[in-house]
């Protein structure tokens, strides 16, 4: 059903497919803010550490595709 309608959906979703074609890409209409949360009395430990930077460092890497600056190969 090509051509059906509009909707918002993330860059790193979306450029990926043939079928669907950005309407306004310079149009930023869903800037977010990601927040990783751990319980106090955790976030110490090593090991949750480690998976709390690992996360940070792989979102801060793919900043530009999260921010639909780079596109995704189809």
């Amino acid at each position: 059903m090509a051509g059906v309608g509009v909707a918002v959906l993330p860059c790193f979703l979306a450029d990926g497919r043939e079928d669907l074609v950005r309407v306004d890409p310079s149009e930023d209409v869903s800037a977010r803010s990601l927040w990783v949360v751990v319980h106090a009395e955790l976030a110490t430990q090593t090991r949750v550490r480690a998976v709390v930077d690992f996360v940070t460092r792989q979102f801060a890497a793919s900043r530009d595709t999260f921010a639909g600056k780079v596109r995704r190969a189809r």
